[in-house]
């Protein structure tokens, strides 16, 4: 299992200087950060979604409901799923919707080892 909170701390690391308030939260097999402006308006959000996430019902309808509010989207998938991901948001999403592999994004996996 990926440590998503670990992806979450690494990519938030990598956004720190654009001085932007943000929020994360990691459910069972994703996360999501959410970017707001000054005034506290949603401007950007980044879904994390894992080899098993990005299948969720409701994922791309999540993505597709933030862009017609005027949100960027980012999805950040792991490489091995990438063109998977690339031909079903190509069909699915909204054409603003972005794609992402953690590897692009200089993210390092880390592997939570079960005790």
């Amino acid at each position: 299992m990926i440590d998503l909170q670990d992806i979450v701390e690494q990519r938030l690391s990598g956004t720190a200087d654009e001085g932007l308030v943000n929020t994360s939260e990691v459910m069972d097999d994703w996360g999501v950060i959410t970017f707001y402006d000054g005034s506290g308006n949603v401007i950007r959000c980044e879904f994390i979604e894992t080899e098993r996430s990005w299948k969720r019902r409701d994922a791309v309808q999540d993505y597709n409901d933030l862009i017609s509010e005027g949100v960027e989207v980012l999805v950040i998938v792991p490489e091995s799923v990438l063109e998977s991901v690339d031909n079903f948001l190509g069909i699915y999403a909204h054409p603003d919707v972005q794609l992402s592999s953690m590897d692009e994004l200089g993210i390092m996996i880390h592997e939570i080892i079960p005790p």
